[in-house]
This record gives structure tokens, C-alpha cells and sequence, in this order.
């Protein structure tokens, strides 16, 4: 099962809402959770509405935003984004 537009929207949005304005890492959740959205509404024949739900709570961990003593009043964000940040200094540091 394949989603609609408007439901890519739906999930592009959340991600818009919850700062993740990195695009290459944006695109990559964006997939992930859209491949996995269609894999609940079809094995589970649940609706689009409920799948999204569940698929936010399982991504709610890493798209809180959060900041990182290494990179202080800089920048905060999604988790998964700051620690990739973080990982790039710390490469640069070395």
C-alpha cells in the first residue's frame, strides 16, 4: 500500500513541526516513516490516522529537541540531528 500525497504531507509537516529542517536527514526519516506507516495499515488494517500515531511515538525519542553541551547556545533540535552534529565536531576535533 502506497500513501497518498496528502498523507506524505501529513508526515512532512509533523517533521517541519519538529525542526528537523535538515534535508538529506529530513528525506531519510520521511521514508522511514512512511515505509513504515504503510507496513501498519496494511499487516494491522489499521487507518492512516492510526498508524501515524503509532509511528510518532515510536520516533518521539529522537525528534525531541535537544541540545548538546558541545555545540551549547549554537544550535538545539531534533535529537538524531544534534548528535550527528556533534559527531562531525568531534571528527573535526581529532
Amino acid at each position: 500500500m502506497k500513501l497518498e500525497q496528502k498523507q506524505l504531507e501529513v508526515i512532512e509537516n509533523y517533521l517541519n513541526w519538529k525542526e528537523l529542517v535538515q534535508v538529506d536527514l529530513k528525506n531519510e526519516v520521511l521514508d522511514h516513516m512512511a515505509t513504515s506507516i504503510e507496513n501498519r495499515m496494511e499487516e494491522d488494517e489499521v487507518a492512516f490516522s492510526m498508524a501515524f500515531k503509532d509511528v510518532v511515538l515510536i520516533w518521539e525519542k529522537e525528534l525531541t529537541n535537544y541540545s548538546s553541551p558541545l555545540i551549547v547556545l549554537l544550535f538545539s533540535g531534533p535529537k538524531m540531528l544534534i548528535y550527528k552534529c556533534v559527531k562531525v565536531l568531534n571528527t573535526i576535533n581529532a
